[in-house]
């Protein structure tokens, strides 16, 4: 495998979609980022929270899930300085 030789000049992206959450596993995806981070503190990373699932209740365990993951997302990006957080409007009107 070829790893690419990564500096502070380089961005390195990281997103999700809320179709592919398992609410279930959102501490263990925080863990693969956290390790991520750990091994590329060299560069920038960019982090996108995961919007919530608009056709279900805002109220309900998926998108409760997925809200609980988004805040340890921004605690993340203040912890680390080469981290930043691009957050995904969530439009109240769309609650049921």
């Amino acid at each position: 495998m070829v790893w690419l030789s990564l500096t502070q000049r380089d961005i390195i992206l990281i997103c999700g979609g809320s179709n592919d959450f398992n609410f279930d596993t959102g501490e263990s995806i925080i863990d693969h980022i956290m390790e991520f981070i750990k091994t590329n503190n060299h560069t920038n990373i960019v982090l996108t929270n995961v919007p919530i699932q608009y056709d279900l209740s805002y109220y309900l365990q998926e998108n409760k899930g997925i809200s609980s993951f988004n805040q340890k997302l921004m605690e993340i990006t203040k912890e680390h300085k080469q981290i930043a957080l691009i957050e995904i409007d969530i439009d109240k009107k769309y609650h049921m």
